[in-house]
């Protein structure tokens, strides 16, 4: 008789804008809140630059792993970088916007934890964005709202916007 087999440990990545002092006062809770929620971690050279402790994977090598999640820390070119290098795996990127003004990144910095949680529970939406390039055309999963069940009705807990495509 076969013996029932553990559940494989799930794997965020965070890939972080290269130069900001505030993603060294992000990671301490965010590896903290992975980690606690059984996650094994990975993070990008730029990220490396701010903390020790998790494995490094150059961004060019992330679409190697086997990745359940990738966290962005910065703005729509942090964003649009983490897309291209995951394009080939399927993975949701959350976008978490440490900017004044993202179209793309739509979680603002005070939401990170509220989605986070949202997507442990399953009560996320990953939609998706098609962005365009002049040498490829990609469809990225990108998680974009949080879905509470509140007496059998569903209500977005962040605000849509829209976006021109």
């Amino acid at each position: 008789m076969p013996s029932p087999q553990a559940p494989s440990r799930k794997t965020a990545a965070i890939i972080s804008r290269p130069s900001r002092p505030e993603v060294a006062q992000i990671l301490p809770d965010l590896l903290t809140w992975l980690a606690g929620h059984d996650y094994r971690i990975v993070i990008d050279p730029q990220t490396a630059n701010y903390v020790e402790g998790p494995e490094v994977v150059p961004r060019a090598d992330m679409a190697s792993s086997a990745l359940d999640i990738v966290v962005v820390l910065g703005g729509d070119g942090t964003l649009l970088s983490a897309a291209r290098v995951t394009a080939a795996i399927d993975v949701p990127l959350l976008g978490v916007n440490l900017g004044s003004l993202g179209f793309l990144t739509e979680v603002p910095l005070e939401a990170l934890y509220p989605m986070l949680d949202a997507i442990a529970l399953g009560r996320a939406v990953v939609g998706g964005l098609i962005f365009a390039t002049v040498a490829t055309l990609m469809f990225v999963p990108v998680v974009f709202s949080m879905v509470h069940k509140k007496q059998g009705a569903k209500a977005a807990a962040l605000p849509e916007t829209s976006h021109a495509h």
